[in-house]
């Protein structure tokens, strides 16, 4: 019960960081994805699987939503990415800015989009720096 108390202020005090902004860009990992043979041996996948999560376990602890945004290396295969989070319940606004980054780029890009270019017809409105809302 006390450790649930002290998460919500904890909580509380990151909802007024987001006051004035609306979001915060941070690196996912701090290196490459490992591939999967390296989750074989139990210490060691435990071990990777605390480490590449360091970064996106504080935006859980503080209840913020997030979006990954992958990132291929020219040097590997595997993406790195950078996660984009908001206030909690902001889910709406984080989707969006996340889409208007897209549509920038002329479509979305990664190991899990089409290759085709997002219709115009698609992108939400814009307000000068301001991501729109459809």
């Amino acid at each position: 019960m006390i450790l649930e108390a002290r998460r919500h202020a904890s909580s509380g005090a990151m909802a007024a960081h987001f006051a004035n902004m609306d979001a915060w860009i941070s690196p996912i990992t701090m290196e490459t994805a490992p591939s999967l043979e390296e989750f074989v041996e139990t210490e060691r996948g435990l071990a990777l699987a605390l480490g590449i999560t360091r970064n996106t376990q504080s935006t859980n602890y503080f209840g913020l939503c997030a979006a990954s945004l992958p990132l291929t290396s020219p040097d590997t295969s595997l993406p790195i990415g950078f996660q984009l989070m908001g206030a909690g319940g902001s889910d709406i606004v984080i989707l969006a800015m996340e889409a208007e980054r897209a549509f920038a780029q002329g479509g979305a890009h990664g190991p899990l989009s089409s290759p085709e270019p997002a219709s115009a017809s698609l992108a939400p409105e814009r307000s000068p720096g301001r991501v729109g809302l459809p």
